[in-house]
């Protein structure tokens, strides 16, 4: 979406992503909408509120020993981590 212009779409779509925990969409977001002057300090800083927040409720020692299996496994992908 910002590669092909639509630059309303992929703030909205990174700003969402990255409020549900996403960790990619929080990087394009700083990378490319707030680095380009296309988010505001205020609306950063309410989305990465939001971005800690989801990935303090995703934690779990179940889901750390299953990350850690599939490491060791070697089926691991980083996907996984979002």
């Amino acid at each position: 979406m910002y590669n092909d212009g639509d630059y309303v779409a992929a703030l909205r779509h990174f700003r969402l992503s990255a409020s549900g925990g996403c960790r990619k969409s929080t990087s394009g977001l700083i990378e490319h909408c707030f680095d380009d002057g296309l988010l505001h300090h205020a609306n950063l800083a309410e989305t990465l509120q939001n971005f800690y927040r989801a990935r303090a409720e995703m934690m779990s020692e179940d889901r750390d020993q299953f990350i850690k299996h599939l490491k060791m496994i070697g089926e691991y992908e980083e996907e996984y981590e979002c």
